[in-house]
C-alpha cells in the first residue's frame, strides 16, 4: 500500500503518524512509544500532552492507532467499560489510568481487550521470565464494527522481548457518487463516409449557396453558418457524455444484460443469506465473466480487420500515440494536495491545482529597480567585490 501514502509526520522521537488514502476514505495510523514507568513525570506529562494533538488537518474519519505503553491494563479493569472490553492479560497497575482517560477523551477502544484469546494470545511481551500485556491497539469507538479480530501472533517478534500485535480490519468505504462529466456536443463528421450521407450534404450545401454576395468576410461567414447548420442536421451531434473508464468500449448489449443481472443475484443474495440464492449468483457471475471474454475477443478482432484497410492505418498511430501517453509519468500522478491541505485524487481536479501553482509562480511581481538604480547597484556591488 506504499502509493497510497500521502503524508508521514513525526512529532517527535515517541511519536510518528501516517496518512494513506484508501478507496475514498482517508486514513491516519498512529504509533507511539510511551515512558517507562520510571521516567520522570514530567517526561510522562510532556507525552501525553504530544499525544493529544493530533496535527493540523488530521481530524479524519478513519483513526486505526497503535499504541505502545508501559502500564499493564489487566484483566480486571472495570473503571469504564466502555473502551475496555474486560479480556486482558496481568493485573492493572496505578499509572494505567492514564490510559483510559487518554482513550475515553478520543473516544476510542482498546481492541486487544474485546476477544476472547488463549494467554500466549494475549502476552506481548516476555522478559526475565516475566509476561505482560503493554502492547495495545486502539481504534474509534464507533468504527469498533469494523474490527473483525485482534491478538498477538506467539511466532513473530518485532525486537526480542516484543510480539508482534496484529489486528484484523474491514473497513466500510463511503461510496462518492461521480458527477456526470459533461462536455461539448460535436458534430459527426466521421459519418461523412456513408456515401448516401456525403451526397446528401453535398446537394444540401449547394442548394443553400445559390446566393450571390460580393463583400468577402460576408461570404466567409455565411458559408461556414449553412455548412454547420447544414452538417447538424444531416449528420448529427454527439451527447457531449464523458467517459472516464475508456477501457469499456468494447461493452455490447449482451454484456449489460449479464453484468445487470449478475448485480441482482447478488442483490438478492446479500439480502436473503440462502444457499440456493448463492449458487445463482455464483451462475450469474460465471456467465457474465464469459460475456465479457466473448465480447471482448470479437471487439479486438473487429479492430485488427479495421487496421488492415487503408481507413484504419491512422488508427495505428492513435493507438502507438495513446500508448505512449499511458507509459508517462505524469498520468501516474494518484493524488495532489490543494493550497488549503486537502487530498486531490481526480485527475481533472489535479490537473487544475498544477495550473493554478504554476499560474501564481509565474506571475507573481517580484521588487524590482528602476534602470539607473538597477545600474548604480551592480556598480556598487562590483566595486565592493573588488
Amino acid at each position: 500500500m506504499k502509493k497510497e501514502i500521502f503524508e508521514v509526520n513525526r512529532r517527535n522521537y515517541r511519536i510518528i503518524w501516517v496518512r494513506l488514502m484508501v478507496e475514498n476514505c482517508t486514513v491516519n495510523i498512529f504509533s507511539a512509544y510511551a515512558p517507562q514507568i520510571g521516567c520522570s513525570d514530567e517526561e510522562k506529562d510532556r507525552f501525553w500532552s504530544d499525544s493529544g494533538g493530533n496535527g493540523k488537518g488530521t481530524s479524519r474519519r478513519k483513526m486505526p492507532c497503535r499504541r505502545r505503553f508501559e502500564w499493564a491494563l489487566g484483566q480486571n479493569n472495570r473503571v469504564i467499560t466502555r473502551i475496555h472490553g474486560g479480556y486482558g492479560y496481568d493485573e492493572r497497575n496505578a499509572e494505567s489510568e492514564r490510559i483510559v482517560d487518554f482513550a475515553v477523551s478520543k473516544d476510542m477502544v482498546l481492541v486487544n481487550t474485546f476477544f476472547t484469546k488463549r494467554q500466549e494470545h494475549l502476552v506481548t511481551c516476555k522478559s526475565g521470565g516475566r509476561s505482560s500485556q503493554i502492547d495495545y491497539l486502539m481504534y474509534k469507538r464507533k468504527d469498533l464494527r469494523e474490527v473483525k479480530d485482534c491478538k498477538v501472533i506467539p511466532g513473530d517478534h518485532v525486537s526480542v522481548p516484543h510480539r508482534l500485535v496484529v489486528m484484523d480490519l474491514v473497513m466500510e468505504i463511503e461510496q462518492i457518487r461521480k458527477k456526470k462529466m459533461q462536455g461539448p456536443k460535436r458534430i459527426k463528421w466521421f459519418e461523412l463516409k456513408e456515401i448516401e450521407l456525403c451526397e446528401q450534404f453535398k446537394e444540401k450545401v449547394l442548394e443553400e449557396l445559390t446566393h450571390e454576395i460580393e463583400d468577402v468576410d460576408e461570404w466567409w461567414n455565411r458559408t461556414m453558418e449553412i455548412i454547420l447548420r447544414v452538417t447538424r442536421e444531416i449528420l448529427g451531434e454527439s451527447s457531449g457524455k464523458m467517459f472516464e473508464n475508456k477501457e469499456t468500449w468494447w461493452f455490447s448489449e449482451e454484456v449489460k444484460d449479464a453484468t445487470k443481472q449478475k448485480r441482482k443475484a447478488k442483490k438478492r443474495w446479500e439480502g436473503t443469506q440462502m444457499e440456493e440464492d448463492w449458487m445463482a449468483y455464483k451462475e450469474a457471475n460465471k456467465l457474465a465473466k464469459k460475456t465479457v471474454a466473448i465480447a471482448k475477443d470479437r471487439a479486438y478482432d473487429q479492430l485488427y480487420k479495421e487496421l488492415d484497410t487503408k481507413e484504419g492505418q491512422g488508427k495505428i498511430f492513435k493507438l502507438a500515440h495513446m500508448r505512449n501517453k499511458s507509459t508517462k509519468d505524469i498520468t501516474h500522478i494518484r493524488q495532489i494536495k490543494d493550497k488549503d491541505g486537502n487530498v486531490l485524487r481526480n485527475e481533472r481536479d489535479i490537473i487544475r491545482r498544477w495550473e493554478e501553482y504554476f499560474e501564481a509562480l509565474l506571475n507573481d511581481e517580484n521588487e524590482r529597480f528602476l534602470r539607473g538604480d538597477g545600474h548604480k547597484l551592480w556598480t556598487s556591488h562590483r566595486n565592493n567585490k573588488s
